[in-house]
């Protein structure tokens, strides 16, 4: 990093219905709190603008939040996200599984061409193309607690070569690690770390505390199970 207090330009927030994406945000927030407590953040916001900066305002007042678009399909760089990619010392891309090319492909099935789980090539350039970018202004990236999953032809060429220049890089599982390596990424430093929503530390005392207290729960006797659900278009 370049200055005596690092500036970190942090991309994250991609959803609010699932509970694991409102974490990451926080998540790595709190991280950077206790282990780098002097650096500035910025947090480039992905999705729900304002919902997000009003949430993450209240357990992080000093994080800057703004809302941007990498050209593309929509329009030249918004200049909110050239001039934080001219400020930052780092550009830290948020855990999540978004790096992946076709893994719905069911063979003798139709071909997924929708979203970022199948073969939309948009889908998965879009977010490469913000690590490119990193790269073109000269500022140091990482990708923590990613996952991947299944990267097909030739997006498999693409991503090699721009994960490999990564500063750092770390999966959320080891299997995915074992997958780049195998693809022939070869970043200097790649490793396991969690998911960053394991260092969520919130609570919404205000409403849940009289909720359980209505329900006749105590602290430490009773068990809280979530199943894994998040239907497709629910976007609340």
């Amino acid at each position: 990093m370049t200055s005596s207090t690092p500036r970190i330009l942090l991309h994250s927030g991609w959803n609010r219905y699932n509970f694991g994406d409102v974490a990451h945000t926080p998540g790595f927030l709190r991280l950077l709190e206790q282990y780098i407590p002097e650096a500035q953040v910025r947090l480039w916001m992905k999705s729900y603008p304002e919902w997000l900066s009003g949430y993450i305002g209240k357990r992080f007042p000093q994080v800057e939040c703004f809302e941007g678009r990498l050209g593309g399909s929509h329009g030249p760089i918004d200049p909110v996200v050239e001039e934080a990619f001219d400020w930052a010392d780092l550009f830290v891309f948020n855990s999540g599984p978004v790096f992946n090319y076709g893994h719905e492909l069911i063979p003798g099935g139709p071909v997924v061409t929708e979203g970022w789980r199948g073969f939309d090539w948009n889908a998965t350039m879009a977010p490469a193309a913000k690590l490119y970018y990193a790269r073109s202004k000269g500022v140091p990236f990482g990708l923590f607690g990613q996952s991947f999953i299944h990267i097909a032809p030739p997006a498999d060429i693409v991503l090699a070569d721009i994960l490999s220049q990564a500063a750092f890089l770390t999966t959320r599982e080891t299997d995915s690690l074992a997958y780049l390596r195998q693809m022939g990424v070869d970043a200097p430093d790649m490793a396991f770390a969690p998911d960053a929503a394991w260092a969520f530390d919130l609570q919404d005392d205000e409403h849940v505390v009289p909720w359980l207290r209505r329900l006749g729960l105590e602290d430490g006797n009773y068990l809280a199970v979530t199943t894994r659900y998040a239907p497709r278009g629910v976007d609340e």
